[in-house]
Parts: structure tokens; sequence; C-alpha cells
């Protein structure tokens, strides 16, 4: 990375690093430390899900110097918010563009079909011997299917209303799938260090969470040590949503929705370029360039015109 290239990379560190969590953010346990299974954690009742202690947590620097770093998993993971919820909307429809820009497609199976894989791959994993080859794949290939089971679970919770019990239930087995995942990812990295697939989806599952602290560093490293990874602008359009979501609150955040969303397009044709040149849209709108947005959505919807992008309210 050039110094030209490097420096809009540094001011975003600086403010990665100074960006606080929302204020409904609290800090609880990190994700499946116990001695449990996750399959163990996916059949055990609501209330026995629930049942993790809270723990403070201080939030760690973002390393800015290019030396690889081996991720541990994060330690203010929070328990998922109701999707439901008014007041977490936009958020959740953040979420979505993510979802619609990443190359990794998650399958609508039912629940039925992933659950028993998701344990016997995760079984299988744990089973190998320390040295196996193939170890830490066998690992991110789990968590990537526990993956899949939080969100078909997701879809299960978004059918259901949200004071039943059945609600209480698909919300503690989502949070049990997700804790897997991500107990799963953290381990394949701990074992490869080079499984730039794995670090992207460990970031986005907390950024799902809404563990904004953890997702920001997730994708930071990602960024930090991969720097020619496909996942890259993926992880750039995080960071731009998660800064749109603070701009909600705070006007001058767009200007880092704009310079993430910016980094974004990088390389050309990339597939985060829709989502990102419609944050780009909303960031200039945010600031009052009227024009430049006009042109900005007038490119979108030229260029990327069946996109989900594209039919977005920008």
């Amino acid at each position: 990375m050039t110094l030209p290239q490097r420096i809009p990379f540094i001011v975003l560190a600086v403010a990665v690093a100074c960006a606080p969590a929302p204020p409904r953010e609290s800090v609880g346990a990190p994700p499946s430390q116990s001695s449990s299974t996750p399959s163990a954690a996916l059949s055990a009742p609501p209330a026995a899900v629930a049942s993790h202690t809270s723990s403070s947590a201080t939030r760690e620097p973002v390393p800015v110097d290019s030396t690889p770093t081996v991720q541990e998993p994060p330690t203010d993971v929070v328990p998922a918010p109701d999707p439901l919820a008014v007041n977490a909307a936009p958020f959740e429809a953040g979420l979505e563009e993510i979802l619609d820009a990443r190359p990794i497609r998650l399958t609508k199976r039912a629940l039925e079909v992933i659950k028993p894989e998701a344990e016997r791959l995760a079984a299988s994993a744990k089973a190998l011997a320390p040295k196996a080859k193939g170890r830490s794949k066998a690992h991110a290939g789990a968590a990537a299917v526990f993956e899949e089971l939080a969100y078909a679970l997701r879809r299960e919770l978004a059918k259901t209303p949200v004071t039943t019990e059945l609600a209480a239930d698909l919300q503690a087995r989502r949070k049990a799938a997700e804790d897997a995942a991500l107990e799963l990812y953290f381990d394949a990295i701990a074992m490869d260090n080079t499984l730039d697939d794995a670090k992207y989806r460990a970031a986005h599952l907390l950024h799902v969470r809404r563990n904004v602290v953890s997702a920001r560093k997730q994708y930071f490293v990602l960024v930090e040590n991969h720097p020619n990874s496909a996942f890259v602008p993926l992880a750039y359009l995080g960071f731009a949503l998660l800064f749109a979501d603070e701009a909600r609150r705070d006007n001058a955040k767009w200007s880092f929705v704009e310079m993430s969303a910016q980094k974004a397009l990088e390389p050309q044709g990339n597939p985060a370029t829709p989502e990102a040149l419609l944050l780009i849209a909303r960031a200039q709108r945010g600031t009052g360039k009227n024009s430049e947005f006009a042109e900005t959505l007038g490119r979108l919807r030229k260029e990327f015109p069946t996109s989900a992008a594209a039919k977005r309210k920008p």
C-alpha cells in the first residue's frame, strides 16, 4: 500500500479507534467460553442459554502497525437485539445491505436439515488431532453452517409475534447458533491466521449482533493484514454502515461514511460497489452535497439498475 493510498486508511484507523460504542450497547460474556459443545447450547432451554454472566471490558486500541495478528474471541459480545424492534430498524436494514453485497450466500434450507449438519461438522472438527491437516478449515466449515442456522432462525423469528414464548425460544437458539459460529471461526483463525474468509465472517457476525467495538476491530484487522483479500471492500462497506448508524445521531460522521464507502469501490467492479455507491450518495446528501448526491445516485441506477441497492430508498 503506497503512502497516498495509506493516508485515507490511517485517517479511517484513527476514526475507528476513537469511535464510541452506541449508547444502547452493553458488555456481556464472550461467545461460548464454557466447556459445553455448540450442540448443547442449541438444545438448551432459553433460560439456560441466557444465563451467561456479564463482565466489564475495556476497549482495546485498534492496531495501526502492519504486523499480522491472531485475533482472540471478542470480549464485548452482547445478546442480539429483537429484529422487530422499531428502534433497531435502520441498523437491521444496513445489515441486509451487507448480505446483498457479499459473495458468501446463505442458503435457505430448513432448520431440521441445518441443525444436525452443524452439530455433526462441529463434533467432527473438534475430534481432529491438533496437527491434523485441514483442521482449521474444518472448524471454519462448521462455523459457516452454524451461521446459516442462525440466519434460518432469524427468518423464523421475523415471522413470529415478539411477545410469545416461541419468539423467546427462537431468539435464544439464534444467539446460541451465533455463539457457536463465532467460537468456531476464532478457533479456525487461531489455527491458521491466513483465513481471511473466516475473519470477515466473524466480523460480520459481530456486526449482526451490534458488537460495534469488536466488529470494527475485526474489520480493521482484516483490512490491515489482508490488503489484497476479496473481502476488503466488504470490510470497508461494514465500516461505512457502522458510521452511517452513528451519523443518525452525529452528522459529522457522514464524512467517515463517504470515506469508507469510497474505499469499498476498490478494486473496480467488486461486489460491494452498488451498496457502496448508495452509501456514498446518502453521505453526500447528509453533508449537503446535493448535486453530488444526484450524480452518484444516477450512476448507481444507470450502472447497476437491477441491483438491490438501486431499488432501495436513498
